[in-house]
């Protein structure tokens, strides 16, 4: 048990563990849940090869550091972003906090981090194509491209990301 929910559990007599913090409740069907959860997956999936393929490509703009840093950094953020994508597959329409944070929370907050990242990573590429505009290779327009292409649709998944948080409500503190 992390140390931010001990105060929501109080021992009973008898020894055990009884939860007296938060619960959420979802107003998402188990249908859409699986339907979200599944889109959840294949965007962090296929982020994760479109990274990988990215992070081998070539050019100029993978051997500075202010390109790959965000880029490898992006990985660990989706990391955590399918863990908690795993989390939300698994959860029920009423949870507990620490299971609200890790099946709502954890994912958006991971995913907001990447696409920070992914920003940091396209504008340095942006700025080392034009600083480098003699000899452009091939690599660098490709893994610009991979780049924008990451960003957008992290975005867009973002946006959906934040339309299912707003299903989740507080129900009542025990």
């Amino acid at each position: 048990m992390k140390k931010k929910y001990i105060k929501d559990y109080v021992a009973t007599p008898e020894g055990n563990l009884e939860y007296r913090g938060k619960y959420f409740t979802s107003d998402i069907s188990d249908e859409e849940r699986k339907s979200a959860g599944m889109i959840q997956m294949v965007y962090g999936i296929l982020c994760v090869m479109l990274l990988l393929v990215a992070l081998c490509i070539p050019c100029q703009g993978n051997k500075t550091i202010y390109v790959v840093i965000p880029m490898e950094l992006a990985l660990v953020c989706l990391w955590t972003y399918l863990t908690g994508t795993l989390a939300f597959l698994k959860a029920g329409s009423r949870m507990e906090e620490k299971d609200y944070d890790k099946a709502y929370q954890n994912p958006i907050q991971a995913l907001t981090v990447s696409i920070l990242l992914y920003v940091f990573s396209f504008g340095g590429q942006i700025i080392g194509i034009v600083m480098n505009s003699k000899g452009q290779e091939k690599g660098d327009l490709y893994l610009s491209l991979i780049m924008f292409l990451v960003l957008v649709i992290s975005i867009v998944v973002w946006n959906r990301q934040r339309k299912v948080m707003h299903l989740v409500k507080e129900e009542y503190k025990k």
